[in-house]
């Protein structure tokens, strides 16, 4: 194990600036390769590198799920202040490349490396092909966490042919990276994991590794990104016909002050974001907008929020069962059924979708007082939905995506503010800024186009 991850780190250690530097061949020669399935099986283990506080905390730091006091927002970095402005010109600082792009692309690395050294190593045909399912699965994990911050959102019925993210497919970084389409990304992402769906273990294994389950929920995440209600809902089934398991929120204590065990039963996949100070709820308060949604008898109000000094109140609901500037983002059945439920909504039918709907909340809501939503109409369906997102999947790094894929439609768009010592920031719907610069060192050595303001 020691010499594969010595292999890793040291490619690692180059792309933390880039994907494009220049490896010396002597350097390339003296680099100790995986020989055995069980170096790739090890490579596949290292959770610190794979799952710990290694997607891009872009995912939440835009979103408008979080407010800032004046003395929180001067104690920031200047790219973390510039970032909530949503500003033009950012700064991105040399931790910020890491945090936000080579974390991202050095697990694609690893991804890469065990499906290049697969062939080449003694194993059995079941073994393998679980470790080139997980592989693909990771790899599709970072280009679509990547590209929900680096590449204008999909859009249906159209070409898609903005500018996406490198598709580094090969181990190989003397190959330079070239940025592929929204099309070819999303095309990419959707082929790694429907092959990824074929391969994967149906057991359950632990969340720090994908199985099946996973890669259905992913497959069922990816399209309800891309706005493909048919494809959402096959998928968010399929998924939830293997694993449904619900929390119930009467059963647990939500006034604790960190109320949810890490690998809870709800989780199919766990993944933290890359830790951000401006994320962190020593500073960071939620959204009085947000807290109005919920309703007396809903216990997420409880699990999810906690008053803290001068009237703000504070996250507490991470699954990742801590409380810091890094977030859950993986994947849970309660997204499940949220995205079932929209998707049946979308597809017209309505009851469906919201009895899905009910499934859910009446594990969330206070016992004695939960009524079952009864709504006829699709588009206060479809309003239910989104809200119900929004309260459920607070900080997982979805909400920046809802906002993205809704500013599509004129009925569910939104203009994003943020006032600040008598200053107001205003990010309108379709704003290029929804889509954020790649860290300019990236830029300068792979030469790549940046994203146009």
């Amino acid at each position: 194990m020691k010499k594969v991850l010595c292999y890793c780190h040291v490619i690692v250690a180059v792309m933390m600036i880039s994907c494009e530097r220049f490896l010396d061949e002597k350097m390339l020669k003296s680099l100790t390769v995986p020989t055995t399935i069980q170096d790739l099986e090890a490579l596949m283990k290292a959770t610190g590198k794979i799952n710990i506080s290694v997607m891009p905390s872009l995912l939440e730091m835009g979103a408008d799920d979080y407010v800032l006091s004046e003395s929180g927002f001067n104690s920031l970095t200047e790219f973390e202040r510039l970032n909530y402005g949503w500003k033009a010109d950012m700064d991105y600082q040399l931790i910020n490349v890491a945090n936000e792009w080579s974390k991202s692309y050095e697990i694609v690395l690893i991804a890469n490396t065990v499906l290049e050294y697969l062939p080449k190593v003694e194993g059995t045909e079941n073994d393998k092909n679980r470790l080139r399912g997980e592989a693909l699965f990771l790899r599709s994990w970072c280009f679509y966490n990547l590209a929900q911050v680096y590449c204008p959102i999909y859009i249906p019925d159209s070409d898609n042919s903005s500018l996406g993210i490198p598709l580094r497919v090969h181990s190989d970084l003397n190959v330079g990276s070239v940025r592929a389409t929204v099309g070819e990304t999303y095309a990419q992402i959707v082929s790694d994991l429907t092959e990824a769906t074929e391969l994967l273990s149906k057991s359950e294994i632990h969340v720090t590794r994908p199985n099946r389950t996973a890669g259905l929920a992913l497959l069922a995440r990816v399209y309800l990104a891309m706005s493909d209600y048919d494809n959402a809902l096959r998928f968010s089934r399929e998924a939830l016909q293997t694993k449904d398991d619900l929390m119930d929120y009467n059963t647990i204590k939500v006034d604790d002050r960190m109320p949810f065990e890490r690998f809870n039963k709800e989780v199919l996949y766990h993944s933290t974001t890359a830790f951000m100070q401006i994320l962190n709820p020593t500073i960071s308060y939620v959204n009085p907008e947000l807290i109005d949604l919920y309703e007396d008898g809903d216990l997420r109000r409880r699990a999810f929020i906690t008053p803290a000094k001068d009237g703000y109140f504070t996250f507490k609901g991470s699954y990742d069962g801590t409380i810091s500037g890094s977030h859950f983002v993986g994947l849970t059945t309660a997204e499940l059924y949220l995205i079932l439920a929209e998707a049946l909504v979308g597809a017209n039918k309505v009851k469906e979708g919201v009895d899905v709907l009910n499934d859910l909340l009446k594990k969330r809501w206070d016992k004695n007082s939960f009524v079952p939503l009864s709504i006829h109409d699709k588009d206060e369906a479809l309003k239910r939905v989104f809200d119900e997102r929004r309260k459920e999947l607070v900080f997982r790094g979805v909400r920046w995506t809802d906002i993205r894929r809704l500013n599509l439609d004129s009925r569910f768009a939104k203009a994003l503010t943020r006032t600040l010592a008598g200053e107001t920031f205003t990010l309108p719907p379709k704003d290029p800024r929804f889509v954020y610069l790649i860290p300019q060192d990236v830029i300068h050595f792979s030469g790549i186009t940046q994203n146009q303001r």
